[in-house]
């Protein structure tokens, strides 16, 4: 086998992680895992006062270790498509198989080690050196070497889900209907991820007659995968952080093995 073709084939072993991933994904949000659950009760400081409350109710559990393998493999994939890509352009007559050769990713340029490269060519180690991401800690790059580091030094990656909204605020991720009630005042969650038990929606009324008052509330879920305290997707992780690395280190390869054609 070539050792470009041993490249691609971590390649496709990533971007199959992820595919799956976001299959796995779908399948978790299509099964309705959350809902909201509705408690009244009455002010003891002034009993003409109500209170409902409405919290978030997780139905099923989360598949984290699964999620948290398909993460731990997708990086190792990428991460040895970039060393092994290196070695395979370090060898050369004489040298068939290059030691202590690998891609370098630094987050500043006095951590930048030359000498992984220093047997490509003066065109290569400029592509490599200025795809560097220098001075952007979200760069999918840096992520990627962090995540890279993490598993070598076997600390467990965590992946979990978050629920989040899909608008700005609270508020507009509420619908809800009102009757019988005169409605003292509303209160909306404020933390940017909310987790099972957590308060979304308080309202202080009074009853308006003997009716049984009416509440229905519906809320907008936006279920989100994190590692740590980053969000891996937005809607879906397809299209987050995740396929992002994945994009960039293809483009990589492909633009480094461009400047050597076969």
């Amino acid at each position: 086998m070539e050792p470009e073709s041993g490249v691609k084939m971590k390649l496709r072993a990533a971007r199959n992680k992820l595919n799956a991933l976001q299959r796995s994904h779908d399948r978790f949000v299509a099964s309705d895992p959350y809902e909201v659950s509705a408690k009244q009760y009455r002010v003891l400081e002034d009993p003409t006062l109500y209170v409902w409350s409405f919290c978030c109710v997780k139905k099923k559990r989360t598949p984290d270790e699964r999620w948290t393998s398909l993460i731990d493999e997708l990086a190792y994939h990428l991460r040895s498509a970039l060393d092994v890509m290196i070695h395979h352009l370090s060898i050369a007559p004489g040298r068939a198989d290059p030691d202590g050769t690998g891609f370098p990713i630094a987050s500043d340029p006095k951590y930048f080690d030359a000498s992984l490269i220093r047997y490509l060519r003066d065109d290569e180690r400029t592509f490599v050196k200025g795809v560097q991401p220098y001075g952007r800690p979200d760069d999918p790059l840096r992520v990627l070497a962090k995540m890279n580091n993490r598993l070598k030094h076997r600390t467990q990656m965590f992946a979990v889900e978050a629920v989040g909204f899909d608008k700005a605020t609270l508020s507009n991720n509420f619908e809800v209907n009102l009757t019988s009630i005169d409605v003292v005042h509303i209160t909306y969650a404020t933390p940017e991820w909310i987790d099972d038990g957590t308060e979304l929606l308080r309202i202080i009324f009074r009853r308006l007659d003997d009716v049984e008052p009416h509440v229905q509330v519906k809320m907008n879920f936006v279920i989100q995968i994190r590692l740590g305290d980053r969000t891996l997707g937005s809607d879906e992780p397809i299209g987050g952080l995740m396929s992002q690395m994945v994009a960039r280190v293809e483009s990589i390869v492909d633009g480094l093995y461009a400047l050597r054609p076969s």
